[in-house]
């Protein structure tokens, strides 16, 4: 089932980080994996394989700033948060965790806190999904697509771009998948039912080591569903995407949503 574990780390001292820090969550994340599963890290090193695990970059307080990094303030607590998708690694990976006084991160050896898990079955993600009219999604992390043919890397959150990829990570690791002419169809639906109508987005450089993509976007995007037909698969898949992040990077900390469904009403979050 879609698990969230949040790790919390102190530092002895200061020290520095660079501005994005994603790349840093994953490597933590592969290192442990390959303690528990030497074979499968291996794997979930190659490219164009989707990965059961995705995470968010490094959350800590900052005493300064500069062009390239942050200095890390010990006085407060690290944040590292992990989102697995597969059962399989879900309960070695936190006892492996557990079993750990200390976290390296880079060459610092920060002190293990206190471990939180949120987790949601995939049947629950359906069953409480609803017919919905309009939502809004906060990108809180650079994102980007890669479409299909194109070497140019989509910059907007196009409904059919933003839940088409969220629905091949959802059938690659769920056990209730989307048939092929399910697919087919949702995709007909999201390009003539499903629009943004308004959005506050703009584009920033990826400072991230290895990165494939150089840009990404970030801010807010509101939509509007027109026709009913795929509106509770689709909140089935927004409340996925804040565990499976989206887009391009997502193993990286790229693509970090946080989801709202709106009323028509009153036309605010719920």
């Amino acid at each position: 089932m879609p698990t969230k574990i949040t790790i919390n780390l102190f530092a002895q001292k200061d020290f520095k980080l660079p501005r994005f820090t994603g790349h840093i969550s994953r490597g933590i994340i592969l290192h442990i994996i390959k303690n528990i599963y030497p074979s499968t890290a291996q794997l979930l090193h190659e490219s164009n394989v989707l990965k059961p695990f995705a995470v968010e970059p490094v959350y800590f307080r900052s005493k300064m700033k500069d062009q390239r990094s942050y200095l890390v303030d010990s006085n407060y607590p690290i944040k590292i948060i992990v989102k697995l998708l597969d059962d399989r690694i879900i309960k070695e990976f936190v006892s492996s965790i557990a079993s750990n006084e200390k976290i390296l991160i880079r060459e610092e050896e920060l002190r293990l806190g206190e471990i939180s898990i949120e987790q949601k079955c995939y049947n629950e993600m359906i069953e409480r999904s609803e017919e919905i009219n309009k939502f809004v999604i906060h990108f809180n992390t650079p994102t980007y697509f890669s479409r299909q043919k194109s070497e140019y890397l989509g910059l907007f959150p196009e409904p059919e771009l933003m839940f088409l990829n969220v629905l091949r990570v959802w059938n690659k690791f769920s056990e209730e998948k989307i048939s092929r002419d399910d697919f087919k169809d949702y995709k007909r639906w999201l390009s003539g039912e499903v629009g943004v109508i308004r959005y506050d987005l703009n584009t920033v450089t990826i400072n991230a080591e290895r990165a494939k993509a150089k840009l990404g976007f970030v801010g807010n995007a509101f939509y509007e569903i027109n026709d009913h037909e795929y509106s509770k698969i689709t909140h089935t898949l927004l409340s996925f995407a804040e565990f499976s992040n989206v887009g391009g990077g997502r193993t990286a900390g790229m693509g970090v949503v946080k989801v709202g469904i709106l009323n028509d009403n009153k036309n605010n979050e719920q």
